[in-house]
């Protein structure tokens, strides 16, 4: 994974690796690469989290058998993992034909900080390229290795999603924290009008109500499970208060 760490992205990062071990891969193939070394402590975090044993990379050792590798992305370079995950601007597209006929692409994304090109072969092409397009945020998982013909890190494109889709897949819950004052006054039914358009997706909601003499937990409805999008978000903390929507990852 390449990526730059704020405390929420973490969680989402820790889940997403998790994941990744729960589906077999052997965490030497796993990597989360980092712009600069600031953010290697954050992503060690990230890693630990996830239950794993988890190795700083420098120049100086080898890659330690079992473990998670935290790296800033210049010391990539001669190195495969099977597992990694960006996520950018689209800044450049390019298709071309292959041998075959079938048409795949050459994306490249911007992340503020580097540029890096994706190759989006003709399966993964035509499953996804009605999300190819400039000046999309897009989160791209695939394997990486370096391209000796072209000198740098190249990426080959398995999955692609745009940022809400990417929230809901790795998403466990979505917690609104309901105080008693704001319990009452038809609240519950101005919940139900914010949540309604988005729900038929998969990430359960859940309600923390927080009584002055008493707490509870409600888990709503599968019928209540909804599409975590940012304009959902947006909607709740504007109804419940900032600090009083999370996503858990």
């Amino acid at each position: 994974m390449i990526c730059r760490l704020n405390t929420v992205q973490s969680k989402l990062v820790a889940s997403w690796v998790k994941a990744r071990v729960d589906e077999g891969f052997n965490p030497l193939e796993i990597a989360l690469f980092v712009r600069s070394d600031e953010e290697v402590d954050r992503a060690h975090e990230a890693a630990a989290e996830a239950g794993l044993v988890v190795q700083v990379l420098t120049d100086a050792i080898e890659i330690q058998r079992g473990a998670v590798v935290v790296s800033t992305m210049h010391r990539a370079k001669g190195l495969e993992f099977r597992a990694v995950v960006v996520a950018g601007l689209v800044v450049d597209i390019r298709t071309r034909n292959t041998q075959s006929g079938a048409r795949m692409a050459f994306v490249t994304l911007d992340d503020r900080s580097a540029r890096m090109e994706i190759r989006v072969f003709s399966r993964v092409f035509e499953q996804y390229r009605a999300l190819l397009a400039i000046d999309k945020v897009l989160v791209v998982q695939g394997t990486l290795a370096f391209d000796d013909f072209s000198g740098s890190m190249r990426l080959n494109a398995e999955r692609i999603y745009e940022v809400d889709q990417a929230r809901e897949v790795y998403a466990k819950r979505l917690v609104v924290d309901v105080a008693e004052v704001k319990a009452g006054n038809g609240f519950v039914h101005s919940l139900a009008n914010v949540l309604l358009p988005f729900c038929e997706g998969s990430c359960p909601v859940g309600i923390r109500y927080l009584g002055s003499s008493a707490q509870a937990h409600i888990t709503l409805g599968s019928e209540w499970r909804v599409h975590p999008t940012d304009e959902l978000l947006h909607r709740l903390r504007e109804l419940a208060g900032d600090a009083q929507v999370r996503v858990l990852y």
